[in-house]
Parts: C-alpha cells; structure tokens; sequence
C-alpha cells in the first residue's frame, strides 16, 4: 500500500454511517482503494442500504 492509499484509508475512518453511527471503514464496506500517477482514486465499496 503506497503511502497516499494509506491517507485515503485514515481519511475514510472520519466518515460515518448516519444510520448507523459507525465508520464506513469498521463496518467493513471499503473493499479497495487504488490511486494512479495523477492521483486519481478509485474506491471499491459497498452501501449499507440495498437500494
């Protein structure tokens, strides 16, 4: 894990489910997170909701 993915993982522990008052990262819901030369970032995850 580059060292610019490891700050997007540290950031996304600040974001918490409204519902269900929990980080997105401990709830398990970011699967990866992949960010190029330009610092483009693709984030693969899931939603806590089905629709």
């Amino acid at each position: 894990m580059t060292p610019v993915e490891q700050q997007v993982w540290d950031a996304l522990t600040a974001v918490i489910d409204p519902e269900l008052n929990v980080s997105i990262v401990d709830l398990g819901l970011i699967y990866e997170i992949e960010v190029d030369e330009q610092s483009c970032c693709c984030i693969k995850m899931s939603l806590t909701t089905p629709g």
